[in-house]
């Protein structure tokens, strides 16, 4: 018996992740591999965007492979991903230059430059995507790469994110949508292309426009996958590629958050907190993104996340798989703790929501001669909890509106205990759907209402989104770290002129990391 089905990618920080679904939202295949490592050192956080075809190529084959996928009619594909990622593509559809990735920080400079130029050019107010401009903006990396790259950008014809870099070559269309590549967009959705304030903007900076492909609704579809494609695309000529967008959008769908007043935590690699709002409202640190649907974003990504809870394991030489990363936190349970335990700074590599500072850097603050592992192992993950919190009330007060609850997705939500501790850290409940591989599903979700086999987004989350789990905070313990809160919130205000001081030291040959023998 055929069953119809959708395919899904997620291409994440440190995993890409590919997912067959039936029309009701049944997960039929699944695989997963780890995406090759970054390039991380003084700034730069690059990674092959070839490598991320070849990976595409290997879980496409090994999930048709699978016996679940042999009654599958695949009839309709969409791939989402990390966003604030830039790959640099020729004229041939080849990656120019690796791909600069979420975590670059070195476009300080330029993005000094487009600040500036914004401010002159009163264009703040007509632009969609409501973020501090930093380091991390799309225009300022590509000042960047003009100015320290310059026969790279002269080969370069297009500026894609990830997710589109990976449809350009299934379809051999170039396009992208509205909402991942919001901070190329104006008021009225317009990108470089159409004029606005984003296109005056470039004409000012002396950009190309045509850098930036056309940009439509997710549920579009960009084009077919092409006949020419070797195995295993040979199997998919002809299915409909879907735009679709960026994993936190898509994460937010997977989990029912994509509604209005509904609060939500995307816990991966790193964290993404915000509120979806009626209201068009900005505060100085988040990003306020039009989510189409009448809705708005407030929020915005961090880089604490499930990075930290690696870091740690790795630094006590400990196991970093899923299931020993689990095993790690579930020794809260059943070690002793002392009643007050250090508190952490999250900001292993820079932060970005709400403190867009690259030079900001982690820190355990209090440590006593009683403190033991498994204080610092709960300090890393209420320090996580904390810029949650701190970011979900900047959201809040923007909107004007409280969430009762927070729905939680992605790897880091399957932790109970570190659940638990967002919970008390928030005074929030915490929600958990049934789906783990929220992303891969939301872009399920995404594909089956644009083949209108739902009347709009919230339908299908109220159809196939599922609760598994809900954590209730503990009144006391939320009293506990309301008297912590301020402590870690004056901490990370008052170091920020220490850590430009330890940035330009990491600049220093005298600090440059010596060579392995």
């Amino acid at each position: 018996m055929t069953v119809n089905a959708v395919l899904t990618v997620d291409l994440g920080a440190s995993a890409m992740r590919a997912g067959l679904f039936d029309r009701r939202g049944k997960l039929l295949a699944l695989e997963s591999r780890p995406v090759p490592g970054a390039e991380r050192a003084n700034g730069v956080d690059e990674q092959d965007a070839e490598e991320w075809w070849r990976l595409l190529t290997r879980l496409v084959r090994d999930v048709l492979a699978d016996k679940s996928a042999k009654a599958a009619k695949i009839d309709g594909i969409a791939i989402t991903g990390v966003t604030r990622s830039q790959v640099f593509v020729g004229p041939n559809g080849r990656a120019s230059r690796p791909a600069m990735m979420w975590r670059d920080a070195r476009a300080v400079a330029e993005a000094h430059t487009l600040r500036d130029e914004i401010a002159a050019s009163n264009l703040s107010a007509e632009l969609a995507d409501q973020s501090p401009v930093s380091a991390y903006h799309p225009i300022a990396r590509m000042l960047w790469v003009r100015s320290n790259e310059p026969k790279v950008m002269e080969k370069t014809r297009w500026v894609l994110q990830p997710k589109d870099f990976l449809n350009f070559r299934l379809t051999g269309r170039v396009g992208g949508d509205i909402i991942s590549s919001s901070s190329l967009t104006d008021r009225r959705q317009h990108g470089p292309t159409n004029g606005g304030a984003v296109g005056q903007l470039f004409a000012k900076l002396g950009l190309n426009a045509q850098l930036v492909p056309d940009l439509g609704q997710p549920e579009l579809v960009l084009g077919p996958v092409q006949k020419a494609l070797p195995a295993p695309f040979d199997k998919l000529a002809g299915v409909p590629v879907f735009l679709s967008t960026m994993d936190t959008w898509c994460a937010t769908l997977g989990i029912g958050a994509n509604q209005a007043g509904q609060a939500y935590d995307i816990a991966g690699t790193s964290e993404v907190v915000g509120l979806i709002s009626k209201k068009q409202a900005t505060v100085p640190g988040l990003i306020t993104v039009p989510w189409g649907d009448g809705l708005t974003h407030i929020g915005g990504p961090s880089q604490a996340g499930a990075d930290c809870l690696t870091w740690f394991a790795e630094s006590l030489g400990g196991d970093t798989s899923v299931a020993g990363l689990k095993a790690l936190v579930e020794t809260l349970d059943t070690v002793e703790r002392q009643p007050l335990g250090p508190i952490f700074l999250p900001y292993l590599t820079g932060e970005r929501t709400p403190l867009w500072d690259p030079d900001a850097r982690g820190v355990f603050f209090g440590i006593d001669r009683a403190h033991g592992k498994a204080d610092l192992l709960a300090a890393v993950l209420e320090g996580v909890a904390f810029s949650n919190r701190h970011v979900l009330e900047l959201a809040e007060h923007a909107a004007g509106a409280q969430a009762g609850v927070i729905r939680i997705g992605g790897g880091g939500a399957q932790f109970d205990q570190w659940c638990q501790i967002k919970a008390d850290v928030t005074g929030r409940e915490i929600v958990r759907t049934e789906m783990v591989e929220a992303g891969l599903f939301g872009a399920a979700l995404l594909v089956l209402h644009g083949q209108k086999r739902f009347k709009n987004r919230a339908e299908a989350q109220k159809s196939l989104v599922k609760v598994e789990k809900r954590f209730k905070p503990d009144p006391k313990r939320h009293v506990a770290y309301s008297q912590i809160y301020p402590i870690y919130r004056d901490i990370s205000r008052d170091l920020s002129g220490r850590f430009r001081a330890l940035a330009k030291l990491r600049k220093d040959p005298a600090f440059a990391p010596k060579p392995k023998r």
